[in-house]
């Protein structure tokens, strides 16, 4: 993902590269700040669906990749679902989740708060719990089961698509 954040005169861009690999990985952020850990992949067989692996790994988020959530606050994790990673961005409580999800403008995400986002793929957020939860994939029948599970989305918009990989 690239993160276009808006400061007179300054222009910072944040480029932000996550892989769900099943081996160690550092994730960076143009501030500087990286987070190390091991990837979790869960398996089709081991859990029916990807709404008990999401519920799941917001409760338990021990060993899930780091990315950097700026502009957003929280602790990013990202979840590796049937080969498609999903965004776990995660709080202390409901209510800094709330008002954390009130930055995104529901009907452009590509708008929080003064930060202007290129997301890679079209974003689609849900409010679970603690979490905000971000799919960014092009897999109909995981964003269908999504929806089904979570319920519909707060915030969804087109964003960058074509030649980016966002498997896992």
């Amino acid at each position: 993902m690239r993160f276009i954040r808006g400061r007179a005169p300054l222009v910072v861009i944040a480029f932000v590269a996550a892989a769900c690999t099943g081996s160690s990985a550092t994730v960076s952020s143009a501030t500087g700040s990286s987070a190390t850990g091991s990837s979790a992949s869960f398996d089709s067989a081991a859990q029916d669906d990807a709404v008990a692996k999401v519920r799941s790994a917001i409760t338990n988020s021990g060993g899930l990749d780091g990315f950097s959530t700026d502009p957003l606050p929280g602790e990013g994790r990202i979840l590796c679902v049937d080969g498609d990673e999903i965004h776990l961005y995660l709080f202390e409580s409901e209510a800094e989740r709330a008002e954390a999800a009130s930055l995104i403008d529901p009907g452009d995400p590509s708008r929080v708060g003064n930060a202007l986002v290129a997301w890679s793929g079209n974003p689609v957020f849900w409010e679970v719990g603690t979490a905000l939860v971000l799919y960014l994939g092009p897999d109909e029948e995981l964003l269908d089961e999504l929806v089904e599970g979570l319920g519909e989305s707060y915030a969804a918009g087109l964003g960058r698509t074509g030649a980016i990989d966002l498997s896992c």
